[in-house]
């Protein structure tokens, strides 16, 4: 019986998930991919070095400069929990227009900001939502807050208060 069990489980663990590769050829901007995030819709966003895309589970749908987007270098995404997209660039930090999404994808509009207090702000890297709703910025030049102040979004520079660190 414990030889039967054993023969039974190691068929399980055999079992082969089916993977898949997308590239360029399938409709992703670049081959080089920084990051891949998961919708509320399900749909996966990837960040590429050619811009931003979408995927539906059939097909892709792309955004870069031609459709507004100061930079084709993405490095992050974000879904706010007002179902507002964000989305991080070499030279800013834009605002997906949810009202055309995703039905017309490609008429997309991008509301953009780019900081200028310090060197490096404009490189987005990171963007995070805190569970009390904001949407803090990480940028080659230092932390931000981005704010709604009346009816327009603004980028706050955060002064961490730290001694620098020498690499």
């Amino acid at each position: 019986f414990v030889g039967f069990c054993i023969a039974a489980s190691a068929n399980v663990l055999a079992e082969h998930l089916p993977v898949r590769t997308y590239t360029r050829v399938d409709g992703l901007p670049s081959n080089h991919v920084e990051c891949v995030h998961r919708d509320s819709r399900n749909l996966l966003w990837f960040c590429t070095a050619e811009g931003v895309a979408w995927f539906d589970g059939y097909e892709f749908r792309s955004f870069g400069l031609r459709d507004g987007l100061p930079s084709s270098f993405v490095s992050d995404t974000l879904e706010l929990r007002d179902a507002s997209y964000w989305i991080a660039t070499a030279k800013g930090l834009c605002r997906f227009d949810p009202i055309r999404y995703p039905s017309q994808a490609h008429s997309a509009r991008f509301v953009c900001l780019s900081p200028a207090e310090t060197e490096g702000a404009s490189n987005v890297r990171v963007l995070l939502e805190s569970r009390a709703g904001v949407l803090w910025v990480g940028t080659a030049g230092g932390l931000y807050r981005a704010e709604l102040t009346r009816g327009d979004w603004r980028l706050s520079y955060v002064p961490l208060d730290q001694p620098a660190t020498q690499w």
